[in-house]
């Protein structure tokens, strides 16, 4: 009858909507499975890349004299990663709450116990690159360590984890000590390499004592650097002693190797300029003030110049300390008058 067959009919319709339905569930779990399997072996791959990684990293870590430490700022946890280092400092491989419990593996002092405080209170505030200079006294002996350490920064800029290099310098120290007592002998500044105090002074004295003052004039000069405090404690004492050595190098190169250069302390410097007439001294020294503005940095820029007094001599002294008052007063009205420029004594 007709309704036997609008019933047979449907029953077809049913079973083929049904096949349609079991075909796609089919291709999708087919595609789910190819996806996981993809993903599977992607997971594989990375898992093994990270295994690779990982024994590079200890195998680099192993080499390493550094003690190789990761601190979070959240947990107060600390861990050292170089298993020589830490089986040599008797430190174990985890330290929790680390601001109060590592001072019980370094020596007894309220040296370093306020070492220690002011390392971990000023991690917060690290941005970039910074370096620590620890000093630990045990009995008679003294430890010199160097922290270099680098901070993790959040979504939020805050640092969460800081990653740290620390080696003991003791013995580089030492050693620069000795050489530094070797060319304290030889007359020479351990890190620039020009004339040290003594020797610079010695040699000056020793030309203003032979001068004729009817037909020789020289330029006794002090050169102070602008803002190398700022450059210290903005980029470190590192790339100040960089800084140093640039201005060194300069001065080397602008004046004659007959005149007298010397490093007198600091970022203070002396020269003295053998036999050049007075009239020719200011367009000399504005040139240097050209070469001497210098900038470091890369993403914190720090910009230094040079300041300069300057005295004549034999007409404002014959002797090298009378000189260096003179230049030391224009000195003070260089820095005065807005710095990165040379003033000559007498004159304004």
């Amino acid at each position: 009858t007709d309704y036997a067959k609008k019933n047979l009919n449907d029953g077809k319709d049913i079973y083929i909507i049904m096949a349609k339905v079991m075909a796609a569930v089919a291709l999708l779990c087919g595609t789910i499975i190819l996806f996981l399997m993809k993903e599977k072996k992607d997971a594989l791959s990375m898992y093994h890349q990270m295994k690779v990684n990982d024994e590079m990293l200890r195998a680099a870590i192993g080499k390493s004299d550094a003690l190789i430490l990761i601190y979070d700022l959240k947990t107060r946890q600390l861990r050292c990663l170089n298993p020589e280092c830490v089986e040599e400092l008797s430190l174990p491989e985890i330290i929790e709450n680390a601001p109060e419990q590592i001072l019980q593996f370094l020596p007894e002092g309220e040296n370093s116990k306020r070492q220690i405080q002011d390392l971990f209170a000023s991690l917060e505030e690290i941005r970039g690159t910074q370096v620590f200079q620890l000093v630990f006294e045990d009995g008679e002996k003294r430890y010199h360590y160097q922290i270099r350490i680098s901070a993790l920064l959040d979504d939020e800029n805050k640092v969460f984890q800081c990653v740290g290099l620390a080696e003991n310098i003791t013995e580089q120290l030492v050693m620069r000590q000795e050489i530094e007592i070797f060319r304290q002998k030889a007359g020479t500044d351990y890190l620039t390499g020009l004339y040290n105090r003594g020797k610079g002074t010695e040699l000056i004295t020793e030309l203003l004592n032979n001068m004729d003052p009817e037909t020789e004039s020289h330029a006794f000069i002090i050169l102070d650097l602008d803002n190398f405090k700022g450059l210290n404690d903005t980029l470190g004492h590192q790339t100040g002693d960089a800084a140093l050595q640039d201005v060194a190098s300069i001065l080397q190169r602008h004046f004659r190797n007959y005149d007298i250069i010397c490093r007198l302390a600091g970022d203070e410097f002396v020269v003295l300029i053998n036999n050049i007439p007075e009239e020719i001294v200011q367009k000399n020294l504005e040139i240097l003030l050209k070469k001497l503005n210098l900038s470091y940095g890369q993403e914190k820029t720090v910009q230094i110049s040079a300041s300069i007094g300057v005295a004549m001599a034999a007409r404002d002294g014959k002797d090298f300390q009378t000189l260096y008052q003179k230049a030391d007063e224009a000195l003070y009205e260089a820095k005065k008058s807005g710095k990165q420029t040379a003033v000559i004594c007498g004159k304004k």
